[in-house]
């Protein structure tokens, strides 16, 4: 009998490696899924660590702009398959590329623990490639030609198809935007500046009783025009900018028009400021650009000690250092820019009176419904869509085409803020309406079935906003009579239930609140149901388990049936629809609310709820068609 020959048993190394890249690579793919096709992942909602590290300037591939995640699949991938082509054997090369890729990763993990940036798929990911190289040393053999062609090879079509994909969905990021510009550039061309007309519902018709929007525009005694501008103060086409010197777009942008003043004599530009720091501006709640207030301040010192030049000279050069500087070497720049007494540059920045300016353009951009840098503005219309490419420049264009007549900044009057939020409302796209009423969600609902407008809610109990608009909104329904079909549906800010919600925004009793009303509502109907609801919300800062259920006890509730109903599938099958259905609505901010299937961007506008003029809007939109 002769002995049959074997393959080489597997060896652990080879698992490991193997396993390692399994890791690095599947994250890796969550991440590029999340950014290119909308996967809503756990703990990767809007403000979440994940978020933050992936929208940091650390986040994407200097130049090309390309996400980290997708260029971390190509390469994951590609040492996948040189690896299980040669089982786990190196070739020289293979094994300074596995090293290289480690000490990437060494770099990022320490990226991620300086800046807090806990994304779990990040961490997941390098953690995986580290494993990898941990086993990938060993007996380099030198000349495998075959792991290289293959790694080669698998690196090139990831990145293809990855690249592929990417372009697509930026495509339809654009197309987006081009629509959006068209439509500014089309309000502007029509004399958009003349006061909305709003027509008045029928005397009989309840929603004649809904509020509306002040349809007057903003009208500054100075006419609307920052303080020091460039070009004819007669000019056919004025462009108003809000921005931030810390703000990439605003730089962008800020270049795109420059070199349309150096082309035109029949433009002016001015510019106010929007600065996304909390050193200044009260509207904000995190502190984006840390300097943004302080780069503010220094251009409008230099603009009261240097007049027209000194404020522009200043902003070219902000802009150029990404709004950054230092005490140390802020007295060397201002010599190097011009300004030869630094102390006395110094002394006017950090004066009252810089302040008061730059608080001044915050108070207006608040009129006017900002709420991100740029904002920009043509002869008095926003111009949406500033995304696209050379947007500013063929809106400016476009409107040049038409012959404008001459003019000055007392003739360009925005819109308001009140009616800037309708408008925002309208242009938001429909989302897929059975997001609404699936499951338990279509038995709890209030007002009509066959209602023209519906309103869906995804909501926390321990939310104080979510509590104001629950009210306001159930009011309408009960006590007013406004034939409006209300849908709640629960996103509880506790990971607990919701795989979604941010890892740093935890409502201690929220899983246990969704829990409790879902639970009166499978013993005592949906009437139970709202009741509770009801009382949670009234009572969101003092919620226990112990008051919950004697609450809902108290509502005539079987003790053993409601706490069989807490524990049960029923409950938290409906709990989990709920958090799935708000991951796939792509939930930004709590609560979220939609109307007729379209997100309101905003509902609030300084502290004023702007609900019942978006359902009056709402209700004419049905009745046009639209």
């Amino acid at each position: 009998m002769t002995a049959s020959k074997t393959s080489p048993g597997v060896s652990p190394r080879f698992v490991i490696g193997t396993i390692g890249l399994l890791v690095a690579a599947g994250a890796s793919a969550m991440l590029v899924a999340h950014a290119i096709a909308g996967l809503r992942l756990p703990g990767c909602g809007p403000g979440s660590a994940c978020d933050l590290a992936t929208s940091s300037a650390f986040g994407r591939l200097p130049g090309l702009e390309w996400p980290l995640s997708h260029v971390g699949l190509a390469y994951f991938l590609a040492m996948l398959a040189g690896w299980l082509v040669e089982r786990g054997r190196a070739s020289g090369p293979f094994v300074a590329m596995a090293r290289l890729g480690g000490l990437v990763s060494l770099f990022y993990l320490g990226l991620i623990a300086f800046e807090g940036y806990f994304c779990r798929y990040c961490i997941a990911a390098h953690v995986g490639n580290l494993l990898f190289v941990g086993v990938v040393g060993g007996r380099p053999a030198l000349g495998r030609v075959r792991q290289g062609a293959t790694m080669l090879l698998t690196l090139a079509i990831a990145g293809a198809v990855i690249a592929g994909v990417h372009v697509r969905q930026q495509s339809i990021a654009a197309a987006d935007d081009e629509a959006r510009l068209a439509e500014s550039v089309q309000r502007i061309v029509d004399g958009a500046t003349a006061p909305v007309d709003v027509a008045p519902a029928p005397n009989d018709d309840p929603v004649s009783t809904l509020a509306t929007v002040d349809t007057a525009r903003h009208a500054p005694a100075g006419g609307f025009t920052g303080r020091y501008r460039i070009g004819p103060a007669d000019a056919p086409l004025r462009l108003v900018v809000i921005s931030d010197f810390q703000c990439a777009d605003c730089k962008r942008i800020e270049a795109e028009i420059h070199e349309l003043l150096r082309e035109r004599d029949d433009l002016s530009v001015s510019t106010k400021h929007f600065p996304m720091c909390t050193l200044c501006n009260p509207n904000i709640t995190r502190n984006l650009h840390p300097n943004a207030c302080w780069a503010a301040r220094a251009a409008e010192a230099a603009g009261i000690l240097a007049g027209e030049d000194g404020y522009w000279a200043m902003s070219r050069w902000l802009f150029s250092r990404d709004g950054s500087f230092t005490d140390a070497s802020l007295p060397g720049d201002l010599r190097s820019i011009g300004f030869n007494d630094p102390d006395d540059f110094i002394r006017v920045m950090m004066s009252d009176r810089t302040l008061a300016l730059v608080q001044q353009d915050i108070d207006e951009a608040v009129a006017l419904g900002l709420y991100f840098t740029p904002m920009i503005f043509l002869n008095g219309e926003q111009i949406h869509g500033w995304r696209a490419p050379n947007a500013v420049r063929r809106a400016v264009e476009a409107v040049a085409a038409t012959n404008p007549p001459r003019g000055t900044a007392m003739d360009d009057h925005p819109p308001l803020a009140s009616r800037k939020y309708i408008d925002d409302w309208l242009r938001e796209p429909r989302s897929p309406h059975e997001l609404a009423s699936t499951g338990r969600a279509a038995l709890r609902a209030l007002g009509p079935v066959d209602a023209a407008v519906e309103i869906v809610m995804w909501a926390d109990y321990e939310n104080e906003a979510a509590g104001q608009a629950d009210a306001e909104i159930r009011r309408l329904i009960v006590e007013r009579d406004v034939p409006v079909r209300y849908v709640f549906r629960h996103y509880p800010l506790n990971r607990d239930c919701n795989e979604g919600a941010p890892e740093h925004l935890v409502n201690a009793h929220a899983c246990a609140a969704a829990t409790a009303a879902e639970a009166a509502g499978v013993v005592g109907g949906m009437d139970a149901f709202w009741r509770l609801h009801a009382w949670l919300f009234a009572h969101q800062e003092s919620l226990t388990d112990d008051s919950m259920r004697a609450a809902a006890l108290g509502l005539g509730l079987d003790a053993a049936a409601f706490d069989a109903a807490l524990g049960s599938d029923v409950v938290a099958t409906a709990l989990r629809a709920d958090t799935m259905d708000g991951l796939r609505a792509a939930i930004p901010s709590m609560p979220t609310i939609f109307i007729n299937g379209r997100r309101v961007v905003r509902w609030r506008l300084n502290e004023q709820s702007m609900l019942e003029p978006l359902i009056a809007e709402a209700f004419r939109t049905v009745r046009s068609g639209g």
